[in-house]
């Protein structure tokens, strides 16, 4: 009989411990919610604009060449390379205007090839969420580091746009003030590494956690 409760009580303990773990383990209703509007978020490619659209827009109408660059400010304050546009004062690092820059403090700088202007152009335009949530990528507490930039160049090799990311906050800066670019999806800084990385650019692509 002892036997036979002690069975019945084990039974009962394995039971109870089963519909517990089954329920920390099921997601509740809302955070199936944000699991799916996260997923609806997530960047998908299409064709917004034909190959033709992507090369008259700006910058590309412009743009002769591009490159991809890491760098590192030598001052903290000295967040990244765009505010140095509205300084009339030369400043040795970082300083640069429509025609010349100090590429003392670049890590890597690699020169894109022309025919990957129009996946750089897709990247930028084609690739959008599947549907728009009110959810988004909360990085407010993170701190702005950019280390990575796209520089456009014109005929005359002067600069006519730039786009400063930092990949540890997912953010981006843009040079100049009236261009802007749509990121509003979840793994969009996660393709912009990807394309730095297959470019070349390994710094703060590789790891970005990496302490500097």
């Amino acid at each position: 009989m002892k036997n036979l409760l002690l069975a019945i009580f084990l039974y009962c303990s394995l039971f109870s411990i089963a519909q517990k773990s089954s329920k920390v383990d099921s997601p509740t209703p809302t955070q199936k919610g944000v699991q799916q509007k996260l997923k609806d978020e997530s960047c998908v490619f299409r064709t917004i604009y034909s190959g033709v659209q992507l090369m008259s827009l700006f910058p590309f109408n412009q743009t002769a060449s591009i490159r991809l660059i890491s760098f590192d400010p030598l001052k903290e304050e000295e967040r990244g390379v765009i505010h140095k546009f509205f300084h009339v004062e030369s400043l040795r690092n970082y300083y640069f205007d429509s025609i010349k820059i100090d590429t003392d403090n670049w890590k890597e700088a690699v020169t894109l090839d022309t025919s990957r202007f129009r996946n750089l152009g897709n990247l930028m335009f084609n690739y959008a969420p599947i549907k728009v949530s009110n959810v988004g990528i909360d990085t407010a507490l993170q701190c702005y580091r950019p280390r990575n930039a796209i520089i456009f160049y014109n005929e005359s090799d002067q600069i006519i746009s730039v786009i400063e990311i930092c990949f540890e906050c997912q953010k981006m800066q843009f040079f100049p003030n009236s261009f802007r670019l749509n990121y509003n999806c979840t793994n969009k800084f996660e393709l912009f590494k990807k394309f730095f990385l297959q470019n070349g650019i390994k710094y703060r692509t590789t790891q970005i956690n990496q302490s500097n």
